[in-house]
Formats: structure tokens, C-alpha cells, sequence
């Protein structure tokens, strides 16, 4: 596992959740990501943090050129701030269900 990114060093921060969650790899740093059910219309599907979206596209929010970014981009449905991250699992899916109309 590479460093993991800034806000997410402490496994501790995370030991209070009741949920689990992976780490996707990429340049040398570490990003969580966890599947959250996003209701009936978007079952469920991986989340992670916006500044794992931030590395993968750099300057450009719209395509990510790199191979290896673009599969991991694809694999993640939606990305959230740290503090969304962090909430409980039907709380964050309902929030990303109604964010997506």
C-alpha cells in the first residue's frame, strides 16, 4: 500500500465506523473507497473521496487521459468530501440517491 492520502493516515479515524472499506493505489498514495447501497434506481456502488478524483484528473475534470486513472475513475460511481465519506452507510447512499435526481 502507497502513503495514504492526507486526512486518512490514522486507521484509528475510520476504527468507529460500522462499515468496511478498501483502499484504491495510485502514484504512491492510498485512497479509501467503500460500496454503499445508493437505493432501488443505483443499487450499490464504490464511493470514495474527491481528492482521489482530483489525482486521477488533475486539471482536467472532464477526461482522465492516463490508463490506469481512467480504469480506476470508472470504477467509482461518485465521489464525496471527507466528511461525507465518513457518514453511515443509508445516510451517505440517500444522499447521493437525491443528489442524483
Amino acid at each position: 500500500m502507497g502513503d495514504i492520502v492526507e486526512g486518512w493516515e490514522s486507521l484509528e479515524k475510520l476504527s468507529d465506523y460500522p462499515y468496511m472499506f478498501n483502499w484504491v493505489n495510485f502514484e504512491g498514495k492510498s485512497y479509501p473507497v467503500r460500496s454503499v447501497d445508493c437505493g432501488e434506481e443505483w443499487g450499490t456502488q464504490n464511493i470514495s473521496v474527491e481528492s482521489l478524483q482530483s489525482a486521477l484528473h488533475g486539471n482536467d475534470e472532464d477526461e482522465t487521459k492516463d490508463p490506469k486513472a481512467r480504469a480506476i475513475d470508472e470504477g467509482i460511481f461518485f465521489y464525496v468530501d471527507d466528511a461525507e465519506f465518513a457518514l453511515p452507510a443509508d445516510e451517505l447512499g440517500r444522499r447521493i440517491a437525491d443528489s442524483l435526481g
